[in-house]
């Protein structure tokens, strides 16, 4: 098998097709990506101690590259957001 079809495969199993309009939802297309890498889903699994989301909250609100972000960052959605992640 030529190494274009073998691209096409694996491009096909990554694009399921998820709503009805027959379009390949992003979200499943990148957790499909990351299963099929073999790569961490969850902080817990990329090996982040458990506790950590005050902290790395702390850190980011304090990073001057935070203030380039299109959205105001909120302390506490943060905080929430990594604690989901983990």
């Amino acid at each position: 098998m030529h190494l274009f079809e073998q691209s096409l495969r694996f491009i096909r199993d990554l694009v399921p097709h998820d709503d009805a309009s027959g379009q390949p939802c992003a979200v499943t297309v990148v957790e499909n990506l990351i299963r099929r890498l073999g790569l961490p889903e969850t902080l817990r699994e990329l090996g982040l101690p458990e506790g950590q989301a005050e902290t790395i909250a702390g850190d980011v609100m304090t990073d001057p590259q935070t203030f380039w972000n299109p959205r105001r960052v909120i302390r506490s959605d943060l905080v929430e957001l990594l604690e989901n992640a983990w």
